[in-house]
């Protein structure tokens, strides 16, 4: 019955653990929990993670306790770590499901991120046991690095200047009898591992991991100063602001700003225009009677949130004429089910 359990538990966590999984069965080779391995980390495939400045955290989460009949092993959890789905026993082991695995790692992660838990130290000589590996920026402290996603996941991140990368933290248990997982996957959803000749017991592993690259967006501020104003109605101006990122398009909008007195006033994009793009903002309305001082085009690069956002500043003055104008500035909104609609729009008068 013991060896039936070891092959189903084999079966089960070659597809659970998704990064460097051990087969709980009977092995040639003789399993020595007392040498110690290592975990040798390839971040991910894109080619600007360098930028990033990732490294990778390795948590203890359980020891290993040998079998005394077959050559195998089952998980001591630490205390301090809280998991939802008991792991001390085959029998345990053999009704889990990917998605259970997944949801030990999340509960691994929130014990280790949110206590006190230290890393395990050198990477190259690690003690066998059941690790949490988490990746981040290291130039991040932790409640900036550690995030939870729209579904409740914990997820780490790091910064480049144009990209964000997130990784699920992972269990990996060392050691394993898959020596390196490529982190590719395959046509039917499936990630394509490299498994050793004969399945032998791995000490040192190699793993790589998959994040997620998503664009990084920065803010622009349009400024526009009035020094002096006719008092006879509001004075509208309005801008065309293009944003460019290696020749495309990636934003093309029109604001406004309206006036009814001199000073100054401000619209903020927030979050919205890629962090790198070139920014032309052009003022194509500066009201019936009021004149530029300024370029009527200003360049701007969006730079990353935590830096001063880019501005582009526009003056105008009352230019003694009395003429009479108006401003209307249309806004769209679209819908899965109807596409781009008029929205409310800002009627703005100028004079």
């Amino acid at each position: 019955m013991k060896k039936r359990i070891h092959s189903i538990v084999a079966l089960v966590l070659v597809c659970a653990l998704v990064l460097a999984l051990p087969m709980w069965a009977a092995r040639a080779d003789a399993l020595d929990l007392d040498r110690n391995g290592s975990m040798t980390f390839k971040l991910g495939s894109f080619e600007d993670l360098e930028n990033a400045d990732a490294v990778v955290d390795v948590y203890k989460v359980a020891d290993l306790e040998p079998d005394k009949v077959y050559s195998t092993f089952s998980f001591n959890v630490l205390k301090g770590i809280e998991l939802s789905k008991p792991i001390a026993a085959y029998e345990d082991l053999a009704a889990l499901t990917n998605e259970d695995w997944q949801t030990l790692a999340q509960d691994a992660a929130r014990s280790v991120l949110n206590g006190a838990f230290d890393p395990a130290g050198d990477n190259a000589d690690l003690p066998c046991g059941l690790y949490l590996i988490v990746a981040h920026g290291a130039d991040l402290e932790k409640d900036e690095y550690v995030v939870e996603d729209d579904g409740g996941n914990l997820t780490t991140i790091a910064y480049s200047d144009e990209y964000v990368y997130t990784w699920l933290p992972e269990l990996v248990c060392l050691p394993s009898t898959v020596a390196e997982i490529t982190g590719e996957v395959g046509e039917d959803g499936s990630r394509q591992e490299i498994s050793t000749a004969g399945g032998d017991w791995q000490y040192d592993l190699t793993v790589t991991l998959k994040p997620t690259q998503e664009v990084r967006f920065g803010d622009l501020l349009v400024t526009k100063t009035v020094t002096t104003y006719e008092t006879s109605g509001p004075a509208t101006f309005v801008f065309s602001v293009v944003a460019t990122l290696r020749d495309k398009v990636v934003y093309d909008d029109i604001l406004a700003l309206t006036f009814d007195a001199a000073g100054s006033r401000t619209a903020e994009i927030r979050g919205k225009i890629p962090v790198g793009a070139t920014v032309v903002v052009t003022e194509i309305y500066s009201g019936a009677s009021y004149t530029l001082t300024t370029d009527e085009s200003v360049e701007v690069t969006v730079v990353t949130p935590d830096q001063d956002p880019a501005t582009a500043e526009f003056t105008n003055t009352y230019d003694e004429t009395l003429n009479q104008g108006y401003g209307i500035l249309n806004q769209f909104a679209y819908s899965a089910d109807t596409g781009w609609e008029l929205a409310d729009n800002e009627h703005d008068s100028a004079a």
